[in-house]
């Protein structure tokens, strides 16, 4: 675990130097254009010991959602002193609220993205930690709908893809032997489209400072997106996935679905065959820090 940090740390700091390249914003759209988008998917369900918690949906203004609407996303203003973040009013039924979207958020969270799994298992775990109504909150809408359309912007992820296909170094940990990585993308003169899988177990021994946990993790996670390359514009984005295994002996399970398209477009089947085992979902409505946003912690860690 440690050694794939090594990589994902540095190949983070890239996200941000590729960012700050673009010193000249860009930004592909204009204030009040508008796009409407439609909720695929939005459904996690975690599984801890005898506990589990199942959320579905997303809220807007505090009101909530269901999978299978659509939400209106209007450009509201750009802030060119932070990132180069696009300010947008996003719009369910009656209901509305802000978010703001960057190319350092959607590299940043999308990298972070394709090994989410692994993330996830630095969430020390004790199953007296079960927080219901956590478990039960709404995931929200995965949504991160403008970057700077400039070729830097893609630029981390053919790089990860490339990085992948002639090495994997990313899973040279010893613990990481049971996992495989996959990753692909196609740049053509309208779309910018990127894949990747990451399958296999996942054993290891995490330490925490006040107790050591023996984890072991099947996983089968798949995550694709799709831009347009003209105006920045988020075509689509999909993560889903199961993680199942023990954390000293207690049962542990994850699954989570997150689809969102903008309207009339659809993203490609998966290009990498996988075992997914159809369920539920996590993650969230992405503001600033795009994909990554707020993973809900279900369970806190004891401290």
């Amino acid at each position: 675990m440690k050694k794939m940090l090594k990589v994902i740390i540095p190949l983070a700091l890239i996200s941000l130097f590729l960012s700050t390249q673009l010193v000249t914003a860009n930004f592909g759209v204009d204030i009040g254009d508008t796009f409407t988008y439609d909720c695929v998917a939005a459904e996690r369900t975690m599984t801890l010991g005898s506990n589990t918690g199942t959320g579905t949906g997303y809220t807007v203004d505090g009101h909530a959602f269901a999978a299978g609407t659509s939400v209106v996303v209007e450009v509201l203003e750009f802030d060119d002193s932070f990132f180069n973040t696009t300010i947008y009013e996003i719009q369910a039924g009656s209901y509305v609220e802000n978010g703001s979207s960057s190319t350092f958020g959607f590299q940043l969270g999308g990298l972070l993205m394709t090994v989410f799994p692994m993330i996830f298992a630095f969430v020390f775990v004790e199953e007296s930690d079960w927080n219901q109504t956590e478990a039960e909150e709404a995931p929200g809408i995965l949504l991160e709908p403008f970057v700077e359309p400039e070729a830097a912007t893609w630029t981390l992820f053919s790089d990860f893809a490339a990085e992948v296909q002639t090495g994997t170094s990313l899973l040279s940990d010893p613990a990481m032997t049971g996992l495989s990585i996959q990753a692909e993308y196609t740049d053509s003169v309208s779309e910018f489209f990127f894949e990747s899988y990451l399958t296999g177990t996942y054993n290891d021994t995490l330490d925490n400072g006040t107790h050591t946990y023996l984890i072991n993790y099947d996983v089968d996670h798949h995550f694709q997106f799709a831009f347009n390359k003209a105006n920045g514009v988020m075509k689509g984005m999909h993560v889903e996935g199961t993680m199942e295994g023990t954390s000293n002996s207690t049962v542990i399970e994850f699954s989570y679905d997150m689809h969102t398209e903008l309207a009339g477009y659809n993203l490609p089947n998966y290009q990498f065959a996988g075992g997914f085992i159809p369920g539920f979902e996590w993650f969230l409505v992405i503001p600033a820090l795009g994909l990554l946003v707020a993973l809900p912690i279900i369970i806190r860690r004891r401290k």
